[in-house]
């Protein structure tokens, strides 16, 4: 049994690597970490961590063969029951441009590659080569469909795609379709669509007051469990979020705006105009058929 002391001094050391690597604290929560620990404690004794070569060789090797084994469940369909490539372009935490491709069956969708456009445009000759050098490293007959966005050079590769695969088909998102059309809904000026208009500008007018202060985000947080989501315009199925989220904290937001705190800071407002932000948030969380409405586009 490991006495109290010494306990601590196996800590220490711990969180000194932690500290001095840089890495997280919560990977004290993960299973994996509780596993390694419980390894080292019924190891022989005087074993020793492995060096830096064999961990980047045979370690990669070892765990690449074991995630490779495991989604086998999802890849073994494929020669059977074929599968769908997805594919999605967006920027990663450094900014730089990639495509990422996932294959989709009926056993689940996995993530297959991703692809750096940081030193090329995504024109539709450059998305087409990722795609085919997916197709060709899965192969063409069970490969089913190519589902991209709508963007126009996307289009044009699933037009080369189809021409050199008679087998396999392009398909637009369907989430991104539904979001244009009612992109172009919103925009429409007649006055039986333009209500749906306002009542977007609305919600998403609530959303970035409340978001924005830092003030009126606290009290919303001790009224809600949800966040609020400040979604952008690329986002797909932007609007439908939007709408949803609202509707998720309905009652949070009718409590924040019924609170005193919420009216001693209207009432510290420094200008009008901030008074008015307050107004017209009240309206919109306290009015009946705004709520109704939603309901009625979503």
């Amino acid at each position: 049994m490991l006495d109290q002391g010494c306990a601590d001094d196996v800590d220490a050391t711990n969180f000194q690597c932690l500290c001095a690597c840089g890495i997280p604290f919560n990977v004290l929560c993960s299973p994996y970490w509780h596993e390694m620990v419980s390894t080292i404690n019924d190891a022989l004794e005087g074993y020793k961590s492995s060096r830096y070569d064999k961990a980047r060789t045979n370690g990669l090797g070892c765990e690449k063969a074991k995630l490779t084994h495991a989604l086998g469940k999802f890849t073994n369909s494929w020669n059977d029951y074929g599968l769908f490539i997805v594919c999605d372009g967006w920027k990663n935490v450094k900014g730089k441009p990639l495509i990422s491709v996932l294959g989709v069956s009926a056993s689940g969708a996995i993530f297959h590659s991703s692809h750096d456009y940081s030193d090329k445009f995504k024109t539709a000759i450059n998305i087409v080569e990722s795609v085919i050098q997916t197709i060709e490293s899965i192969g063409p007959c069970n490969v089913i469909q190519v589902i991209t966005d709508n963007a126009s050079n996307c289009k044009a590769a699933g037009a080369i795609i189809e021409d050199r695969y008679p087998n396999i088909f392009w398909l637009a998102c369907l989430v991104h379709t539904m979001n244009l059309l009612m992109h172009d809904i919103i925009e429409i000026k007649e006055l039986q669509y333009i209500w749906i208009g306002d009542l977007y500008k609305r919600g998403k007018r609530t959303i970035k007051f409340i978001a924005d202060h830092s003030n009126t985000h606290g009290i919303f947080h001790s009224h809600s469990r949800l966040e609020l989501l400040k979604l952008g315009k690329t986002r797909f199925a932007s609007y439908y979020l939007t709408f949803r989220c609202l509707l998720k904290v309905r009652e949070s937001l009718a409590s924040m705006v019924s609170s005193t705190h919420w009216q001693v800071l209207k009432d510290w407002a420094p200008t009008a105009t901030d008074r008015e932000a307050f107004d017209d948030v009240e309206v919109t969380d306290l009015h009946g058929h705004f709520w109704a409405s939603v309901r009625d586009v979503l």
